[in-house]
């Protein structure tokens, strides 16, 4: 309860909050700091008040869209800091409590792949796979052409196959069936993963170079390069799908009689 309701205990020194200096600066944001309870009450209460006396029942309008709108809204946003460090997976990490949680993702606007957002924070997904429900990272990337947004950061193919691996050897370990893994077929994926991983580093850091130059051909060679990237992801996330086989070839550790 303390977790759900910490964003309530503003003045709470326990509570360690970021410092976001980019934010702390930004003149929107300033104002809306400034006037935040005048425009909460406003946007909360009266405004729900005034279109429930247009459309003639302001009591509903006021119950529904005011306080239930508002309880329901607080919960949500609660649930990212208490939910998902309770109910869901840990692939990325296992150093602290966060989860990813379709649940929550659900009810906050793809907020609940808590366990990502802890892992690479500076992302700006939440929901890194294309199936995942993440509305908040459609609606960021839309905005790109539009220029409200820019200079979107995206945690690297690698980066992220990289950590899913360490957590599976990890809990591998702690079952105690890493010595049970078969060495040789364990070795060569690991291998293989590992080449498919700096061939793409590499393609990317040609594709860094090549994009300084406009011409014809370095367009050409944008295009290649952005092909061999593709093809090499799917190397990769196929190479770490064998990866999982080889685990689960792994017989479980003996119990004690």
């Amino acid at each position: 309860m303390f977790v759900h309701l910490a964003a309530l205990r503003k003045g709470d020194p326990s509570i360690r909050r970021p410092g976001a200096a980019d934010l702390r600066n930004d003149p929107l944001v300033r104002w809306q700091a400034c006037y935040f309870l005048p425009l909460a009450v406003f946007m909360s209460f009266l405004l729900p008040l005034g279109l429930g006396f247009w459309f003639g029942d302001p009591w509903g309008f006021l119950v529904l869209a005011g306080f239930l709108r508002l309880v329901l809204v607080l919960h949500a946003t609660f649930s990212i800091n208490s939910v998902t460090h309770t109910i869901g997976r840990q692939p990325y990490s296992e150093t602290n409590s966060s989860r990813d949680s379709l649940l929550a993702a659900l009810v906050t606007m793809g907020e609940g792949y808590h366990n990502y957002h802890h892992t690479f924070p500076s992302d700006y997904r939440n929901g890194v796979g294309r199936h995942q429900f993440d509305p908040t990272k459609w609606i960021v990337r839309a905005l790109v052409p539009l220029g409200i947004t820019w200079n979107l950061k995206r945690t690297s193919l690698t980066k992220i196959y990289r950590a899913l691996m360490q957590v599976d050897e990890e809990r591998l370990r702690r079952q105690g069936r890493a010595a049970r893994l078969n060495a040789d077929e364990a070795t060569a994926t690991r291998r293989q993963f590992n080449e498919w991983v700096d061939f793409w580093n590499a393609l990317r850091a040609d594709l860094g170079q090549v994009s300084a130059d406009i011409d014809v051909a370095a367009n050409k060679r944008i295009r290649l390069v952005r092909r061999q990237l593709r093809a090499a992801a799917r190397e990769i996330k196929g190479t770490y799908a064998a990866w999982g086989k080889v685990l689960a070839s792994a017989p479980a550790a003996a119990q004690p009689a």
